[in-house]
């Protein structure tokens, strides 16, 4: 988990009310529609932002060959 997907979450939290602010009181609305929209897109570019950077450390992940443990359990028994 990244800050950049928290403070994208925040941006479209932020930002969705503004815009209806501005619907459900025409008078404030040239002021809060431009201001909502510019949050709430800031919150979805950041989204894509951070899917880029999940699938980036996904990938680098599953690249990360496993090691090898060969030692036994000394508590389980071994074949049934």
């Amino acid at each position: 988990m990244h800050q950049l997907g928290k403070v994208a979450t925040f941006a479209l939290f932020f930002g969705l009310p503004v815009i209806m602010l501005g619907l459900a009181f025409p008078a404030v609305q040239p002021i809060s529609e431009p201001i909502g929209w510019a949050i709430t897109l800031w919150g979805a570019f950041l989204y894509w932002w951070a899917g880029v950077i999940y699938a980036i450390e996904t990938a680098r992940v599953i690249r990360i060959p496993r090691a090898t443990d060969d030692r036994r359990s000394d508590t389980l028994e071994q074949g049934g």
